[in-house]
């Protein structure tokens, strides 16, 4: 698990090209949520309405815009 944090701030650092650990820990809280997300929308629900998918997908990219940025 250390490698994988490890791994995951490089990334981070590399992809925003910054070093400011303010900045990392605000992404790193944003990128958790993000990922919670994420673990919602891959879930298989069989009989689920059309319109529940729709707004699921709806706030993943509105959420990835508003937060994460670099669309």
């Amino acid at each position: 698990m250390k490698e994988l944090r490890q791994g995951w701030l490089f990334f981070i650092k590399a992809y925003y090209d910054t070093t400011d650990e303010e900045f990392l820990s605000d992404i790193t809280k944003k990128l958790r949520i993000y990922a919670a997300i994420m673990q919602f929308y891959h879930m298989q629900m069989e009989d689920t309405p059309a319109v529940l998918i729709g707004l699921r997908n709806l706030m993943i990219r509105n959420y990835f815009r508003q937060f994460i940025g670099k669309v």
